[in-house]
């Protein structure tokens, strides 16, 4: 049966999201030498979230008020109830799980990334790094779609410009400055640039005629070889970046064979329960050196985050959304 290639709730972008944290969940509890899957799953995210913000803000120019509140709706009630319970369950233990207070006020106020990088960090709450980069590059590009509504002026260059100014950064703390990883590649002000390149890619493929049906494959498949181990950081996020970026804006071009696989409905049922299993796979991750098996750990992380999708993230989402929308 033909799947098809335009459906209104883009049913291959929930797919993606579900490859997305299948690899998160491959580098966290499996593991492959030589190759880490888990921050390639993340980078998957990143250029997903460009992808979709340069359709919501700058084609569909959604109003900025009703974007935020989206925002907010989507992201907050499961992060909050997540953090507070990591909380609740970490604040008082003797190991490294330790979740002290300064670590929940900088998740709650998506200061993480920085406060882990310059003061310490809890490990059940590691991954909130990447939240907060998305959510300061959020307002950012917010910013730009307010002023190019504004002034009238095409928004792809300072994006590119921003773009290319976070990227030279990143290269530069991490080849002259000698960096490690974590202290460059989880700082805004560098890592933005993978949901940039996300944007800027949706907004220069839309304006191309016609796109090649095996784009996605190809791109995806040099995106993965430059995301080896041995490629240096600075590579993997900006030539490597926009290889994932091609293939995920040209994903929809797909033959109806390959289709089929990423509209399977097992994988966009991971793909939808995927926020609430990104916040709820980390502490169960952290918990594996504490002897417990991997994969008790890994079913409970899929159990919770079904019951955080049905019973936090959808109802409470369209409880506010619909009061938001009068």
């Amino acid at each position: 049966m033909s799947i098809p290639k335009h459906t209104e709730r883009y049913t291959y972008l929930d797919g993606w999201r579900g490859l997305s944290i299948l690899s998160v969940l491959i580098g966290h509890f499996l593991s492959i030498h030589g190759f880490n899957a888990g921050r390639f799953g993340v980078e998957m995210f990143f250029v997903l979230s460009g992808r979709l913000m340069a359709e919501i803000l700058f084609i569909k120019t959604s109003p900025l008020p009703t974007f935020f509140k989206r925002r907010i709706s989507r992201v907050w009630p499961a992060l909050f109830v997540f953090i507070i319970s990591m909380w609740l369950i970490f604040g008082r233990t003797d190991t490294d799980l330790l979740v002290g207070y300064q670590s929940v006020v900088s998740s709650l106020t998506f200061t993480y990334n920085y406060y882990s990088i310059y003061a310490g960090h809890s490990p059940v709450l590691d991954h909130i790094w990447s939240l907060c980069i998305e959510e300061h590059t959020y307002i950012l590009l917010a910013l730009i779609a307010f002023l190019a509504r504004k002034y009238r002026f095409d928004p792809l260059k300072p994006l590119i410009a921003i773009c290319i100014l976070f990227v030279v950064n990143g290269a530069v703390q991490t080849f002259i400055q000698h960096l490690n990883y974590y202290s460059v590649y989880w700082r805004s002000d560098t890592r933005s640039a993978s949901i940039l390149i996300g944007t800027i890619t949706f907004l220069l493929m839309g304006q191309a005629k016609q796109v090649h049906a095996l784009t996605a494959v190809i791109s995806f498949a040099i995106a993965i070889a430059l995301n080896f181990n041995f490629i240096p950081d600075p590579i993997k996020y900006s030539f490597g970046t926009i290889c994932v970026a091609i293939a995920i804006c040209s994903v929809k071009e797909l033959p109806d064979v390959l289709m089929k696989y990423l509209c399977h409905p097992l994988l966009i049922r991971i793909g939808l329960i995927s926020f609430s299993l990104y916040l709820w796979q980390q502490p169960l991750y952290k918990m594996i050196h504490l002897g417990y098996s991997k994969f008790a750990l890994l079913g409970a992380a899929f159990v919770i985050a079904t019951l955080s999708y049905h019973f936090i993230e959808v109802p409470v989402r369209k409880y506010l959304n619909e009061r938001w929308a009068h």
